[in-house]
């Protein structure tokens, strides 16, 4: 059954965590004097602010159409197999294989009554019981007195457990070398097998169904057009995002040097290192050669 990588529900949240990833694996193209810029920046200087914000805009209504779909898709094949597993419930080879785990269980039990009666009364098993009553029976004589844990208590609860054990030792190694007995615990999983192989078999037919088929199908589709959208949506957040940033930071460059930064033909964007200050301030006494 084909399960896609989980989708953030939040388109936003996937543009800002995509901004990130395109500012780093974008190709870059020429720059000043041999350097490179990245590649979105030769889009902000051929599409302009207004542009790249249309542009935004749409990527971002068909990413936002494409995770509509893709949800869709999800809740489609997550009710058709939903609706065929409840029909499953009832189909009559599953009724019959449960109804044969409880006639084996209940030979089991039966099967295990005789040899334990036998083994419960021999000497060696009488003994352990009666002394795991009187210990216990001690035990509970010395809680009532004394509440707190004592060394004496712990001994005692140490001493009730053992000849517990030699009283359940002795009951397994009786039902263990019954024949009758291995025969009915043999034949109750073997029954429980039989219920696993009729719901393999039940699950197969609904992985064959045609509606869940189609369901399938679609959902990869929806899968890869929501990548191929979030990736058109990631590239167009980068750039205008970007482009939003130089704007902002050539005007505060231009306030704070009174206009000559910019007469000079300098201001903020991609300079001769190719890469984006992003500390959000600019990087005096050295400025940057505007690309756009």
């Amino acid at each position: 059954m084909f399960t896609p990588p989980r989708i953030l529900s939040s388109l936003a949240t996937s543009a800002i965590l995509a901004l990130g990833v395109a500012s780093s694996a974008q190709t870059t193209g020429p720059g000043e004097a041999g350097m490179e810029q990245p590649v979105y920046a030769a889009q902000s200087q051929r599409m302009g602010l207004p542009g790249l914000a249309r542009e935004y805009a749409t990527r971002s209504a068909q990413a936002a159409a494409a995770q509509d779909r893709y949800t869709d898709a999800q809740n489609r094949l997550t009710a058709a197999v939903s609706r065929l597993h409840t029909q499953m419930q009832s189909a009559p080879e599953l009724k019959d294989a449960h109804k044969k785990i409880d006639q084996a269980a209940g030979a089991y039990e039966a099967a295990k009554i005789p040899v334990l009666d036998e083994v419960r009364g021999t000497p060696e098993y009488r003994r352990a019981m009666a002394e795991r009553d009187r210990v216990n029976a001690e035990l509970q004589k010395l809680t009532r007195s004394q509440p707190d844990i004592t060394p004496q208590r712990v001994a005692l609860a140490k001493q009730k457990m053992r000849y517990g054990t030699i009283g359940h030792e002795m009951e397994f190694r009786a039902v263990q070398a019954d024949p009758k007995v291995r025969e009915a615990h043999d034949n109750l999983m073997q029954a429980w097998a039989d219920l696993a192989n009729v719901r393999q078999a039940l699950n197969q037919k609904i992985d064959n169904n045609p509606e869940v088929v189609a369901a399938k199908r679609d959902l990869q589709d929806s899968y890869e057009q929501l990548v191929d959208a979030s990736t058109e949506l990631a590239g167009a957040s980068a750039a205008y995002f970007q482009a939003l940033d130089d704007r902002d930071l050539n005007a505060y460059v231009a306030k704070h040097t009174g206009g000559l930064a910019a007469e000079a033909g300098w201001g903020w964007g991609w300079g001769w290192s190719g890469r984006p200050n992003l500390t959000g301030m600019p990087s005096f006494p050295f400025p940057f050669r505007d690309h756009r």
